[in-house]
């Protein structure tokens, strides 16, 4: 398999699956989306810039936190969200070829 390959065929399923998944874990971080719906089940504008993100991420945070654990957040948001990117893309490798990179 060529790098940019799908690892395995897709119909999407899987790839959602994991996308709900990682979201989720960001959100239960409270780096995430911020919540689509209020409470009476109208949907709020889910658009977010980057400086936005960052600041929630920022805030969710606990008081006693320490600049390298804010950057080591941030960092871990970023790697997430350009992994979404590239899975996105379909800029996947298998992992038959991820152990070859590694081994050579």
């Amino acid at each position: 398999m060529r790098r940019g390959e799908p690892a395995v065929p897709s119909n999407g399923n899987r790839s959602r699956r994991r996308k709900a998944t990682v979201r989720a874990t960001l959100r239960a971080l409270g780096d995430g989306e911020p919540d689509s719906h209020t409470d009476d089940g109208r949907i709020l504008n889910m658009e977010i810039t980057e400086k936005q993100r960052a600041i929630e991420a920022l805030q969710a945070l606990p008081e006693q936190a320490t600049i390298e654990d804010a950057i080591e957040r941030l960092c871990f948001i970023a790697k997430i969200e350009e992994g979404l990117r590239q899975s996105d893309a379909g800029q996947l490798l298998s992992h038959d070829e991820v152990k070859k990179q590694f081994l050579s």
